[in-house]
């Protein structure tokens, strides 16, 4: 078996979320890291903020109507 992609979407804890059936109207997320683990060469939201982007994406099931981002160096 091989896998590859996008993990986080088969975490148990998101895959017992996704069966709620919830309409969200307003979600945020947070990466705060001093240092990142994975890797050296870039910050924490350039290495895991695309999976919690695809995360939300797969559990609002609508068209995006606003992205709104914050960064700190």
């Amino acid at each position: 078996m091989l896998q590859v992609g996008h993990i986080e979407r088969f975490n148990p804890a998101l895959v017992a979320l996704s069966k709620l059936n919830l309409s969200p109207r307003f979600i945020e997320a947070v990466r705060v890291s001093p240092l990142p683990f994975r890797s050296l060469d870039v910050g924490v939201v350039l290495d895991v903020m695309i999976h919690d982007i695809d995360i939300v994406l797969s559990l609002v099931k609508s068209p995006v109507k606003r992205v709104e981002a914050v960064a700190q160096a």
